[in-house]
């Protein structure tokens, strides 16, 4: 009811975000607050799809973009391709697995006096921070380029 009068009295506009399943229960609580918000948009995750060149530009793009944003002196070039396949490969595209990745890593290379971000690094915080979330992975950021199969939950809603 706070939150329905406040948008009410204060003409404001509100994004709300949540989990897919979950943020709609807050919502659908109140009737009043449900007739404010249309239906979800849902944020699917990234795709690199070597077909479709325009998936593969814009993960790249994120990832210069976020660069832009860290507070160390030296580029990492995350949108290099075979970082960046890298990156995809070990968050499966999912913009919450790859902000944990560059946040952890960034906190790492501050630590240590690094002023970029590094294959090392990641792999570190790949195997402390994401691993137990990925099992199906074995090191993504070290040897060779990694190969990636679409997860079945996600292969179900290709087309």
């Amino acid at each position: 009811d706070a939150l329905t009068n406040l948008i009410k009295s204060k003409q404001l506009v509100c994004i709300l975000s949540g989990l897919n399943g979950e943020a709609e229960q807050v919502v659908d609580s109140n009737p009043q607050l449900a007739r404010l918000f249309s239906d979800p948009i849902v944020l699917e995750p990234f795709k690199w799809d070597e077909s479709k060149p325009e998936t593969v530009k814009e993960f790249r793009t994120l990832l210069a973009e976020i660069e832009k944003l860290l507070p160390l002196r030296e580029n990492s070039n995350l949108h290099r391709k075979e970082l960046a396949w890298r990156i995809f490969v070990a968050t499966d595209g999912l913009m919450a697995f790859t902000m944990t990745l560059i946040r952890e890593a960034t906190l790492k290379a501050l630590e240590h006096g690094q002023e970029a971000l590094d294959e090392s690094l990641f792999a570190e915080v790949f195997d402390k921070e994401l691993s137990p979330k990925r099992r199906v992975l074995q090191k993504p950021f070290v040897g060779e380029i990694p190969e990636y199969k679409l997860p079945d939950v996600r292969r179900k809603s290709v087309k």
